[in-house]
């Protein structure tokens, strides 16, 4: 999946209105946590016009291509006080640590996912590598318009980096 590598920056892309509802119902499951109660979901990928956490116009499209094809059912919900940890994490601020091999997968037109900290991780990260994918957030998965081409890139990426990671034989 496309990354997102800055959960305060990807709250850019979400309605304030939307922003504060799910604030709010994240908080109160926080609460409600804290004295035992049962989580509070909210569904993770809805239709523009309807109250989840990725309401965008892919993300209907996304739940499908994430759906298992055997048919067995995927619970397209969180917690809502999960939300809260997105929001904090900030992968993008210690990119200039990692000291793997790692490769960002960018789509040229994300509706979820900012990809300005992708690419500056990419950027920042000492054996970063950057592919900048075609179409949306979604177009990485199968029937998306770049699959077959992350799928190649990613392969490549695992067979350069396993290759080097080898040890030499005496």
């Amino acid at each position: 999946m496309p990354p997102l590598v800055d959960g305060l920056a990807g709250m850019g892309n979400v309605a304030l209105p939307r922003a504060l509802r799910l604030t709010a119902t994240a908080v109160a499951d926080l609460l409600a946590g804290v004295v035992g109660g049962a989580p509070k979901y909210v569904p993770l990928s809805v239709g523009p016009d309807s109250f989840g956490v990725i309401a965008t116009t892919d993300a209907l499209t996304g739940l499908h291509r994430l759906t298992p094809a055997d048919g067995d059912p995927w619970p397209n919900r969180i917690t809502a006080r999960s939300l809260l940890d997105i929001v904090v994490h900030r992968p993008v601020r210690a990119a200039h640590r990692i000291q793997c091999p790692l490769l960002m997968v960018v789509a040229e037109t994300d509706t979820m996912a900012p990809t300005g900290p992708a690419t500056q991780a990419a950027a920042r990260a000492p054996r970063g590598e950057l592919y900048r994918s075609r179409g949306g957030h979604y177009d990485v998965y199968a029937d998306g318009v770049d699959h077959s081409d992350v799928l190649r890139v990613e392969l490549e990426f695992l067979t350069r980096h396993a290759r080097s990671a080898r040890p030499s034989a005496s």
